[in-house]
């Protein structure tokens, strides 16, 4: 107890210096001083959308105010408001001297892609003795623009293209979730036609879940899916089953202190009561999104509970022999970072994807990518570089079966509202080689999981390790052409399976179906 009231007093006695120390425009009465050092209090204390009411307010006493211009700007891009609305703001402390909006107008110019103008703000901000800033962050925030520096040099060959206004509006759109079949996306908005009509500090309206279906390859006007998965709460679609007739969803507690994760299952044409996830899983912290491997029997999710590296970190509980949890792990260091893991991810071949604004990013969060190697130790998460990352967050990446199209948010510039979400095609994965569609079936011709092992028949190596789907047997082999390879087929219980061959460049298409379904039969 002593040493948290110690705490709070040096909090407070800290603020209350920085607040007499400011100088207050002559307009200034004794009442508006008193706001003045209120809402510089919430803004110390990270409470923006708290702070820049109060500070709005007093913009309309004294708009010329350098301090209240600098804070007015800081509150917006912490809000992660388009760039736009904070920019004028920032300019005009920064031309009025105000020396701590130099830091904050170079954060500006950077998520404008302006990246040299940036790094000279933040050289001038760092050259100042006295400043809000740690050397640390401020090195950090420059290590975001060299990072935006070498992945704007060297783009990555994909297609991004807005879904469009059937799916994404003047609100915020995001949480894309893909059955496997290509064929209905879930994700979460914040629209005016929410079930509770109720919003936020900041003005915004709670969070629900949609859904869109897409025929003849074009996505339907999104809908609002209704009780009982939305309720007057926060509740947000996070990830899927892989056989699609579940769904998980996120749902804040009745006082909007934290939030859990539930399971909702399909009965029909008709969703459940959603049912909330275990002890294993949830705890009295924020449990935000969460994602199941190929096979089922592991649950990646993000917590900021104590005991982590930092901010939320990823972590894992696997299915027991008896259908409960395991204990929660730490993904570790290789994956964790003192900052903010999220979104987990994991495709078919068991690559996990996620984001982080921890790793070397553009900026905000970016999407990144990681397996675990055959001494179970995670690989160094890659940057998917750009254009799929950008200066502002690009988050919640979800990856269709067979992995060339995935869907994720962002609140780059250019969207319809303040996240949007996007689809991004990943041509560069069949551009220089080609991808091969198989099946691994029983003998009544039932789809499998299987292990297929891909080897170069010509220099002894390891092309690569697939897993066909638990359910359709379905696989997908991406292989260099004209290459002759043998492929091994294994499942615990059948008898393996030897394969040789052949496949020739086919520039028309970006992907064959060049393999019969191979039948295993048990030992």
């Amino acid at each position: 107890m002593r040493l948290i009231f110690t705490i709070v007093f040096s909090t407070l006695f800290g603020i209350s210096f920085l607040c007499a120390q400011t100088k207050y425009p002559s307009s200034y009465e004794r009442n508006d001083r008193f706001a003045f050092d209120d809402s510089d209090f919430l803004y110390y204390q990270e409470d923006y959308s708290s702070a820049l009411l109060g500070f709005q307010k007093l913009y309309t006493i004294d708009p010329s105010f350098p301090t209240i211009n600098q804070r007015i700007g800081a509150c917006l891009l912490h809000l992660r408001r388009p760039v736009s609305e904070a920019m004028p703001y920032l300019e005009k402390a920064v031309n009025s001297g105000n020396k701590e909006a130099l830091f904050d107008y170079g954060v500006a110019l950077h998520r404008s892609l302006k990246l040299d103008e940036a790094m000279k703000n933040l050289e001038l901000y760092g050259a100042e003795e006295k400043r809000d800033k740690s050397d640390e962050e401020l090195a950090r925030r420059r290590g975001m623009i060299l990072e935006s520096m070498r992945q704007l040099q060297h783009p990555v060959d994909v297609i991004i293209k807005n879904l469009g206004p059937e799916i994404n509006t003047a609100a915020s759109e995001y949480v894309p979730i893909i059955t496997a079949d290509d064929k209905t996306l879930f994700f979460t908005a914040r629209r005016d036609d929410s079930t509770a009509k109720l919003k936020d500090p900041e003005g915004r309206y709670f969070e629900d879940v949609y859904f869109s279906t897409k025929v003849k390859d074009k996505w339907g006007k999104a809908v609002n899916i209704g009780r009982p998965i939305n309720t007057e709460t926060h509740d947000a679609v996070v990830g899927t089953t892989v056989d699609g007739k579940s769904i998980i969803i996120y749902r804040t507690n009745a006082q909007l202190t934290g939030g859990d994760l539930y399971i909702v299952d399909k009965k029909g044409s008709t969703w459940l009561e959603p049912v909330r996830l275990g002890k294993e899983i949830n705890t009295e912290f924020q449990e935000a999104s969460a994602c199941f491997s190929p096979d089922g029997k592991t649950l990646f999710f993000s917590s900021n509970r104590p005991g982590g590296l930092g901010g939320k970190d990823l972590y894992r509980v696997k299915r027991l022999p008896n259908g409960q949890w395991s204990l929660p792990k730490n993904l570790g260091g290789t994956i964790n970072t003192p900052f903010d893991e999220d979104s987990p991810f994991m495709t078919e071949d068991e690559v996990l994807y996620f984001a982080s604004s921890g790793h070397s990013t553009m900026g905000g969060y970016d999407l990144f990518k990681s397996q675990i190697n055959s001494q179970s130790v995670w690989e160094t998460p890659v940057n998917l570089g750009y254009p799929i990352n950008t200066t502002g967050d690009d988050i919640f990446l979800s990856i269709n079966s067979g992995g060339k199209k995935g869907y994720f948010s962002s609140d780059r510039i250019g969207g319809f509202g303040l996240q949007d979400i996007y689809e991004v095609n990943f041509i560069y994965r069949a551009e220089r080689q080609i991808v091969i569609r198989g099946k691994v079936v029983d003998q009544s011709g039932k789809g499998m999981q299987a292990n297929l092992t891909v080897m170069d028949s010509n220099s002894h190596t390891l092309q690569g390790e697939y897993k066909s789907n638990v359910n359709t047997g379905e696989f997908i082999v991406v292989v260099n052409p004209l290459t002759r390879y043998s492929i091994k087929v294994e499942a615990e219980g059948y008898s393996s399976l030897l394969d040789e061959v052949e496949f020739q460049d086919n520039p028309e298409k970006l992907s064959v179906e060049a393999i019969n379904p191979y039948v295993i039969i048990k030992e």
